[in-house]
């Protein structure tokens, strides 16, 4: 079972059948949310480039502008304006590290050079009530050198699911 299938497995556990506003970024983020969305429709996701609640056809990256339908389109200040008005559920962001205290490096790579940059996926990361970062175990380091999102509440890695803030989880 690799990350993609304990990720859902993991959503199963949390949402089971209930609604829930789910962030997702882009690359595995984005699959796992389509598959999970498969198995539970009442989910609605959202997109930092502005689509909320889209179907019909998954995005190839988050700024494709070939979403056949999405109950709101905007950009990125735009979805964020008004998801500031919701509560993100739970969040799910992939990342270039991550550390055992669940803060995420989305940005910075090893080797000095920026990533265009984690656009809206640390401000929602940081608001949802639960949050998941989906990574390579081999990108778990003991601390990151650069802090773009703090308190995961799970790692999801190839392997297994690692439950990093011992909080009660509600939402």
């Amino acid at each position: 079972m690799g990350r993609i299938d304990l990720a859902i497995k993991l959503l199963k556990n949390l949402i089971r059948d209930r609604e829930a506003l789910i962030f997702v970024g882009v690359g595995e983020p984005l699959i796992i949310a389509e598959k999970y969305k498969k198995l539970n429709p009442k989910i609605i996701l959202c997109l930092e480039a502005g689509a909320y609640d889209f179907f019909k056809k998954r995005p190839d990256t988050i700024g494709d502008g070939r979403i056949l339908s999405c109950s709101y389109k905007s950009d990125t200040l735009g979805i964020l304006s008004f998801l500031g008005r919701r509560n993100v559920d739970i969040a799910i962001i992939g990342g270039v590290q991550v550390d055992y205290n669940g803060n995420v490096n989305s940005t910075l790579l090893d080797r000095g050079e920026y990533l265009a940059g984690s656009g809206g996926a640390s401000d929602f990361f940081n608001g949802a009530k639960i949050r998941i970062v989906v990574i390579p175990k081999n990108r778990i380091v003991k601390k990151v050198y650069y802090k773009t999102s703090v308190k995961a509440d799970f790692i999801v890695t190839d392997s297994r699911i690692i439950y990093v803030v011992k909080k009660k989880l509600n939402f």
